[in-house]
């Protein structure tokens, strides 16, 4: 099938158009449309002749002569001016498109911003809040707040205090959680905005979806900034901008990534999911030794100075930092380290090594897409089943498994085939992997590692050696001290201070030393904050329960009533 456009005598033998030749097409029918129309003579009313419109217009005679001769109108002059306008407007439509793109390179300057960069989330939680909410746009996406499809950093414009943080915080846990808040974000395509009196325009790439559906951003999305002249200036202000006003609102606020849920060892924008703004926590929050407390946290901020990286570098040492904090559960390990990280500003990555989506090329892959500046938390690393490789099971057919499947009964009667299970032979991560990516040759440099455990003295003394392990950190059970300090900062709000220490004291008194973790004492602290007298009464007999179920191995604290 072709095409044929004729002109006089000229013709144009044009094959079957792609998609990208339907704009040419387009333009070159109306071009056709135009000059013929600005030739061809007048019909002497104004209007062209019925010929000419029959031409371009099928079946405008039969239409013609329907009205004519039923109303007694004669269209031939609305036609031609209706076709002129067409004309007209469907070429200057396709001169448009064929002329912006020049204009765009020529007269503007552009900076792209790739998908897997913080930067990215920061702008577009910019464009969310200055041009989506205050000034409003054509085409924009939609998600209810909290749904976590959009994880774009929240802005702020001015820095608010944690006490007003926490006030919202309670505005927000108040309302119907059936009919949450809309959270609004620029859709897919071109969108124009003026940033200090120039004019900016923020295209966003990308997105998947059905008909003119596409997914709502979520800062995994390529985006191209351009601004009117050949200077970048503009441009580098409204991205420093953009990174000042995401640093304002994380002022309080801590960003905690964790391991994807759909991580796919060829795309380095799946290994971390996030990030998760989570409140701030004090590190006065976490009890533990004042000294310990005050060595761990003068240790982080003396790495982080920038000339212990240059003695770092002067010296030949990998510019690193690893830290074991050990102690029974309820310690306040992980509590501490997010402490850290808020303390000092640091981005938070929680890893689980038990995790089965895990195996050793993700977590390679994993550490890889690391910032050079975080923070790095491996919780459990006991329990994750890490072996060295003369004790670990391959993944062949060949090997026996060490503990095979019974075998299954046969089938039954008018089926051909027994249903056998399927058995997931995954290989674990072995320890020279694990190794390698701690401290390997090519691990990254910068990064601040703390793993946790219960069972210390189960690590392999490889893990664990000076170099990888740089400080080891006891967190046990509290003390009758810690227990004092944790009742009068839990039950002090709203009640006399005097009168709470006197009977933090009467609290402590009663309690073991040593015995009871932080978490079980907050934990039955919470259940009577409204009475802090019933706590006292009633300590002495829940811990003595307490700690006759641990004997017994029990989860299930009985308390006679």
């Amino acid at each position: 099938m072709t095409f044929e456009f004729y002109e006089d005598d000229l013709i144009l033998d044009i094959p079957p158009p792609a998609p990208n030749m339907l704009g040419s097409i387009e333009g070159v029918l109306a071009l056709q449309l135009a000059s013929q129309m600005m030739n061809a003579p007048s019909n002497g009313t104004g209007g062209y002749s019925q010929e000419l419109l029959e031409r371009f217009v099928p079946g405008f005679g039969t239409l013609h002569s329907l009205i004519l001769n039923h109303v007694g109108i004669d269209i031939t002059l609305a036609m031609s001016r209706i076709a002129l306008s067409l004309a007209a407007f469907t070429s200057g439509r396709w001169a448009w498109k064929q002329t912006f793109p020049l204009m765009l390179n020529f007269c503007t300057s552009m900076v792209s911003i790739p998908s897997n960069d913080r930067l990215n989330k920061e702008i577009l939680a910019w464009m969310s809040a200055q041009i989506v909410e205050k000034h409003g746009t054509r085409a924009l996406a939609a998600v209810s707040a909290g749904s976590g499809d959009a994880q774009a950093v929240p802005y702020h414009p001015v820095q608010r205090s944690r006490r007003q943080i926490v006030r919202e915080q309670q505005i927000e846990d108040d309302l119907d959680d059936r009919t949450p808040a809309i959270s609004f974000f620029p859709s897919v395509g071109t969108q124009w905005f003026w940033f200090h009196g120039w004019p900016f325009i923020f295209e966003r790439k990308g997105g998947m979806g059905y008909g003119t559906y596409v997914e709502v951003p979520t800062g995994n999305e390529p985006l191209i900034i351009r601004c009117l002249g050949r200077n970048p200036e503009p441009l580098k202000r409204f991205l420093h901008h953009c990174k000042e006003a995401a640093k304002i609102s994380e002022e309080s606020k801590t960003p905690v990534y964790s391991q994807g849920d759909r991580m796919n060892r060829h795309d380095p924008n799946t290994m971390w999911c996030g990030p998760q703004l989570v409140l701030n926590r004090p590190l006065e929050t976490v009890e533990l030794d004042d000294q310990v407390k005050e060595n761990l946290v003068n240790d982080v901020m003396e790495y982080l100075k920038p000339e212990t990286r240059e003695y770092y570098a002067v010296n030949g040492i990998p510019y690193r930092r690893g830290y074991l904090f050990h102690g029974p559960p309820g310690t306040g390990k992980s509590s501490f380290c997010r402490a850290l990280a808020g303390h000092f500003r640091l981005e938070l990555y929680m890893l689980s090594l038990a995790s089965k989506s895990i195996d050793e090329q993700i977590l390679i892959r994993m550490f890889e897409a690391l910032p050079t500046k975080c923070l790095v938390l491996m919780e459990d690393v006991d329990s994750a089943g890490i072996v060295r490789e003369d004790n670990a099971d391959t993944n062949t057919l060949n090997d026996p498994t060490p503990n095979p499947p019974p075998v299954p009964p046969p089938p039954p009667p008018g089926f051909m085939y027994a249903p056998y299970p399927v058995v997931e032979r995954k290989p674990r991560i072995t320890l020279s992997t694990l190794l390698n990516v701690i401290d390997g040759a090519a691990a990254k440099e910068g990064r601040i590692l703390v793993m946790t455990t219960n069972s210390p003295e189960t690590l392999d003394k490889a893990l664990v050696r000076p170099g990888r392990v740089d400080k080891q950190v006891l967190f046990p059970p509290m003390s009758r001290c810690s227990a004092s300090r944790i009742f009068t900062r839990m039950l002090s709000v709203g009640n006399d201070r005097m009168e709470i220490e006197k009977l933090a004291e009467a609290f402590a008194n009663k309690l073991p030393d040593g015995q009871i973790t932080p978490a079980e004492i907050q934990g039955f602290l919470l259940d009577h904050r409204n009475n802090p007298e019933d706590a006292v009464r009633n300590v002495e007999k829940w811990s003595l329960a307490l700690l006759e179920a641990k004997e017994l191995g029990k989860n299930v604290i009985e308390l006679d009533e």
